[in-house]
């Protein structure tokens, strides 16, 4: 089954501000703008932590990670361009490498319900003693840290 959409929780986020992105984010939003639909808000099954100077997912059943999903039908050039931003690996060959994420199809949950498998990032190096952030949203998380989101 091919998949179509992408969930992002991060500095990849919609609403965050481009002075707040990483070094590579702008390039990294650009190719989202390009080559993908935003679709709306949505959900997934997973804990969001803080390690510095930018979020990461883990696993967890218990908590929830709200984030951005979009579409597209370019996806080989989408991931290629994300995959690069993210310092990500397959899910395959995570245990053999040092990239900071792996990517890997997850169900996520739209604000109408609706779920989808969509690609997301998630952490592929301890975590112990990262921050969690216990809202699951990062750009809540933002704005309680500095006062200002947009």
């Amino acid at each position: 089954m091919k998949t179509k959409h992408i969930f992002v929780y991060g500095s990849l986020r919609r609403d965050l501000p481009e002075r707040l992105l990483p070094p590579g984010g702008a390039e990294a939003i650009h190719a989202m703008r390009r080559l993908a639909r935003y679709r709306g808000k949505a959900r997934l099954s997973g804990q969001l932590i803080h390690l510095g100077d930018y979020p990461g997912l883990v696993d967890s059943t218990n908590t929830e990670v709200i984030g951005d999903l979009y579409r597209s039908d370019d996806m080989p050039r989408l991931l290629a361009a994300l995959d690069a931003y993210e310092e990500s690996t397959s899910a395959q060959t995570r245990r053999r490498s040092d990239a900071e994420y792996f990517r890997t199809r997850r169900k996520v949950r739209t604000e109408n319900g609706e779920e989808v498998y969509a690609w997301v990032y998630v952490c592929n190096r301890e975590c112990a003693g990262a921050v969690p952030i216990l809202s699951g949203d990062y750009l809540d998380w933002i704005e309680s840290q500095t006062g200002t989101v947009a």
